[in-house]
């Protein structure tokens, strides 16, 4: 991965300390890239006003990191803002990093000097008697995800996505010291260096995982349903790491669904040690693992659903601890449309597909809706065979359906014209209907795998094919009002 700086601020952490932003987007992702990270280079000054040496703890060094990264904001969006991280501590931050990449922080006692992780970095720095010391502290907000040694991009935001992401931070409201305030920042302030790493890759518009915060209540913790999918990537507590008398005899599932059987986070930790690669972090030395499933080596393996349950039977789970989970949550139809705003200011031809085909992913397993979606214009190879939802400035977006897609589709409706209302009917119609949407990728996108909610664009093909193959506006109309309860039959059936 490529590194690029692009923005420098001076921060001051103490009272009043304000939100400060990186001069609105500098981002530029090159052609054929993909963001992969935000980079902080922190270039602080530590002083010592003692007449003894002092050596700086990972606490220490931790604390200043703090005191300038205490919350991060970021979104997308140079119309409609897309909120990222809504004033995500710096714990946080690190935490998540941790459970997608296994990387922790990383420390620097000066440039081109070996990096060592924030965790492991006590004794590593000392502030000279009645001097000073300038190290380089790196922080990162990641969007990749590496597991047993491989790097998935699934979830890095592509060039016109890339392009369009704001950053701001906001210091912590307690001025730095250390060594019972014999060490501080030279000046009480701090040089922060905004940059970005990239990877090769298409051009598309995703939804990075984030994080999820809830308590646990009655030896248990939910996440609330929210009306869509989300693919869960990992579930910690973010308290007492592997403690003896926690977290044992854990249940997960999500949508109703078990994706986890019973286990004891302490089997769970040592497998993530025992494949961890070279290089990698303990995740267990912060947090006690509740989900980490191992075989995640493609963004086809998450386990997706609405509503993250953790359940823990025999009651060792101290209530008011908090559970934090990393997801990916599915867009919903109105999330597309600002989409589409922000993407019209560069692009006013623009349309957006299910990056499943473009991938070569069957499109059974985008079953979820949260994949990426790709980025076309006129000038893209496939945007004449793909279905897409266009946009326009002023006017809702619209699925826009090749001719060669309408033409399968009605074919398929001709031959069970006005056969809708019966049994058989409907499933002649349904499995018609089956055909026509393996035909035209990226077209079904629904709430959770099997649960049967169809999406408006799914009802725009019935409807065309319906309407195509009929033989008169009655029928249309019969069909379509029968569609619905066929479509989510049919969508269950299928397991899409």
């Amino acid at each position: 991965m490529s590194y690029r700086p692009i923005s420098q601020v001076s921060v001051t952490p103490g009272p009043g300390a304000s939100l400060t932003e990186f001069n609105r987007s500098k981002f530029r992702v090159r052609p054929g890239y993909r963001l992969a990270s935000l980079v902080f280079k922190l270039l602080p000054t530590f002083v010592s006003t003692d007449a003894a040496a002092y050596m700086l703890s990972a606490a220490d060094l931790l604390a200043a990191y703090q005191a300038a990264l205490g919350n991060l904001r970021a979104w997308f969006g140079e119309s409609v803002e897309l909120m990222l991280d809504k004033n995500i501590p710096l714990n946080t931050l690190r935490r998540m990093g941790l459970a997608a990449t296994l990387r922790d922080f990383q420390v620097q006692p000066q440039e081109g000097a070996v990096e060592t992780a924030l965790n492991g970095a006590t004794g590593l720095l000392t502030v000279p008697a009645l001097g000073s010391l300038s190290p380089i502290l790196w922080a990162r907000r990641t969007f990749t995800v590496e597991r047993q040694g491989r790097r998935i991009d699934e979830f890095c935001p592509g060039k016109s996505q890339g392009d369009q992401l704001f950053v701001a931070i906001q210091p912590s409201a307690a001025a730095y010291s250390a060594d019972a305030g014999k060490v501080t920042l030279q000046g009480g302030a701090m040089e922060v260096v905004l940059g970005f790493e990239e990877v090769p890759g298409s051009d598309r518009w995703v939804e990075p995982y984030r994080t999820s915060q809830v308590k646990i209540v009655d030896y248990a913790a939910k996440l609330p349903a929210e009306g869509h999918a989300q693919a869960i990537l990992s579930a910690y507590l973010t308290a007492n790491p592997l403690a003896s008398t926690e977290a044992r005899d854990i249940l997960v599932s999500i949508g109703g669904r078990e994706i986890q059987p019973i286990a004891d986070a302490r089997d769970i930790g040592t497998s993530i040690a025992e494949r961890d690669p070279l290089g990698t972090y303990d995740l267990t030395q912060l947090v006690t693992p509740i989900y980490a499933p191992e075989d995640h080596a493609d963004i086809d393996s998450y386990a997706a659903g609405d509503g993250l349950v953790i359940e823990n039977p025999n009651g060792e789970l101290v209530n008011n601890d908090t559970l934090e989970a990393v997801y990916v949550p599915s867009p919903t139809r109105s999330h597309l449309q600002q989409v589409g705003e922000n993407l019209l200011l560069r692009h006013p031809d623009v349309e957006l597909t299910s990056d499943a085909p473009l991938s070569g992913r069957p499109l059974s397993l985008a079953r979820g809706g949260f994949g990426p979606m790709a980025v076309l214009t006129p000038a893209s190879y496939h945007g004449a065979r793909l279905p897409a939802l266009g946009f326009a400035r002023g006017r809702p977006m619209e699925v826009k359906i090749p001719h060669p897609v309408i033409a399968v589709a009605t074919a398929e409706a001709t031959a069970h014209k006005g056969g809708a209302t019966s049994a058989p009917g409907a499933a002649a119609m349904a499995d018609g209907i089956k055909r026509v949407a393996a035909a035209i990728p990226g077209t079904v996108r629904i709430g959770a795998p099997g649960g049967g909610l169809v999406s408006p664009e799914v009802l725009h093909v019935a409807d065309r094919v319906l309407s195509s193959g009929v033989e008169t506006q009655a029928q249309a109309a019969t069909a379509k009002a029968n569609i619905q309860g066929v479509l989510q039959r049919a969508l269950a059936s299928w397991g899409i």
